[in-house]
């Protein structure tokens, strides 16, 4: 995808990654779009500007759910033919496909039927009690009566369900091609099917690495189909909090420090390894083709996220800018840190960048570069050397 305008609200609450786009929805329900626009997937219809509680990106298709639980959609039209018009609780993307979860427990495939994956319009186990669903490209899951359901390809075993979740799970996820994922009411995590690109032996990896701490390895088996079986413990206190959908052959979850994890196929997986940026304090994540998207805490509401604000009161780049994570003006300029990084390239522990005696905030009020020292940017109890009176706020400099 583009990258990420920086002109966003701050009050972003959801983020999801389509193929190429991705959309963010903010806490006053409008959603943004940017990215690839195929399909017109970057055009937000007036009906997703306001009201929107959730929304979920395809490979060329957006899903938005309102309050009042109808949904507007747009994009390919092989997801938007003869949508569900209400009562929807849940919407997830595979790929694409979209999936729509209704009150009743009732699940409605929208897009190409991949391996059996439209099974679900038709299969009565997915036409009432469901109360989670994931979709990946050839299989998606649901939880149903307390147990893990798949439907879609028989390749990878991906439609044998492991006895660890035929009971006490609490919520389901499904990644890129086959691989499925299902979280136990005692925390434990039970990961099967496609494997041939390391999405399960993947997450192994990372437990036998001391990457995951309190997290141990219960059961892990493959199979005859380039598929495997992973079981894997943790505490009360739980390392690995939450996984998150990709469009691709990798996978992604977050643990408890707000650390972000991917694996998967070396062609697929974005950015390995995991940036800075994405190391700590992620409250959200989403996955497309081959990128990444990282939802940040910014305590201070400055438009940098607290994991780059390093609090060294030293610069060194955007991703350690040295700041205070919970001062919105750390050298109390009157520019706010996110500004002084993102438009107006100025040291943000530093009240004057340049050195010319003038702060930033009066240089940007004046129409003179913080960044640049000139005889002319040098302001002296309230004229310039020259003696010349300084102008207004908006006024000419002088010429000589």
């Amino acid at each position: 995808a583009a990258n990420i305008p920086t002109n966003l609200p701050s009050d972003i609450v959801k983020i999801s990654a389509g193929g190429t786009f991705a959309v963010a929805l903010s806490s006053a329900g409008r959603v943004y779009a940017w990215g690839n626009s195929t399909n017109g997937v970057t055009n937000v219809p007036p009906g997703a500007t306001s009201g929107v509680v959730d929304v979920v990106a395809g490979l060329g298709f957006v899903y938005a759910r309102k309050t009042n639980n109808t949904i507007v959609a747009w994009g390919d039209s092989r997801n938007l033919t003869n949508l569900p018009s209400n009562n929807i609780i849940k919407i997830v993307a595979g790929r694409d496909q979209g999936l729509l979860l209704d009150s009743t427990g009732k699940v409605t495939q929208r897009g190409p039927n991949n391996s059996g994956t439209a099974n679900v319009n038709t299969d009565s186990n997915w036409q009432s009690g469901v109360t989670d669903i994931g979709a990946a490209i050839y299989n998606h899951i649901a939880l149903k009566n307390g147990a893990a359901i798949v439907t879609g390809i028989a390749n990878h075993n991906a439609r044998v369900v492991p006895t660890e979740a035929a009971s006490n799970v609490k919520s389901v996820y499904a990644h890129g091609g086959s691989t499925l994922t299902a979280i136990l009411s005692n925390n434990q995590i039970v990961m099967w099917g496609k494997n041939d690109t390391v999405q399960v032996v993947g997450l192994k990896n990372l437990v036998d690495a001391g990457s995951l701490p309190g997290v141990t390895v219960t059961r892990y088996a493959t199979g005859t189909q380039n598929d495997a079986q992973l079981v894997l413990s943790q505490s009360n206190d739980p390392t690995i909090r939450k996984f998150f959908s990709t469009h691709g052959y990798w996978t992604g979850l977050l643990d408890r420090d707000g650390k972000l994890h991917a694996w998967g196929a070396s062609w697929a997986v974005p950015n390995s390894p995991v940036p800075a940026a994405m190391a700590s304090n992620v409250v959200a994540a989403a996955g497309g083709e081959n990128f990444a998207l990282a939802l940040v805490l910014d305590q201070d509401g400055d438009g940098l996220a607290d994991n780059v604000e390093t609090g060294t009161d030293t610069y060194v780049s955007v991703n350690n800018t040295g700041t205070d994570p919970l001062d919105d003006d750390s050298d109390n300029d009157g520019l706010n840190d996110g500004e002084e990084v993102i438009t107006y390239g100025t040291n943000p522990v530093s009240e004057d960048t340049d050195g010319d005696g003038v702060n930033d905030k009066a240089e940007v009020d004046y129409g003179t570069s913080p960044t640049v020292s000139t005889v002319f940017n040098r302001l002296i109890n309230g004229s310039f050397e020259d003696g010349t009176e300084k102008p207004s706020p908006g006024g000419n400099l002088p010429t000589h």
